[in-house]
């Protein structure tokens, strides 16, 4: 979807099945097969990492064209450029969460999918016990 930024903008199929739809949606749930987990619960983890990786590439696809305009080419970049401004609201006292979290993280871009995939195997592990 990277290369192809125009994906982002079709809408989730939600009816129409078709061959490739079939196929696609084949390949999702495969891996989640003989793991113990009922129908409903297959489904939802399909949708949950489907949905968080499509969200992000949204986001990095809308994101893309403001960052190269600013001339940021990574997320250090992107972080440094906005720390002034992210200074000011955090020494507001206003957004009382948001400090633990600015000068606390790990700087982990890609650490969601880890999330949502620990989630998954929650719900293996709970469907195997």
């Amino acid at each position: 979807m990277l290369r192809h930024p125009w994906l982002t903008r079709l809408p989730v199929p939600l009816l129409a099945p078709t061959p490739a739809r079939t196929a696609a949606v084949e390949r999702r749930l495969a891996p989640l097969d003989g793991l113990g987990l009922d129908a409903d619960t297959m489904t939802a983890a399909f949708r949950a990492v489907d949905s968080y990786a499509r969200g992000a590439v949204q986001s990095e696809v809308a994101l893309a064209p403001y960052t190269k305009e600013q001339g940021w080419e990574s997320g250090d970049d992107t972080r440094r450029a906005l720390a002034p401004q992210m200074t000011y609201l955090l020494g507001t006292g206003r957004y009382p969460t948001c400090p633990r979290y600015a000068q606390g993280a790990a700087r982990e871009d890609d650490a969601g999918p880890e999330c949502v995939l620990d989630g998954v195997a929650g719900l293996i592990g709970r469907a195997g016990a």
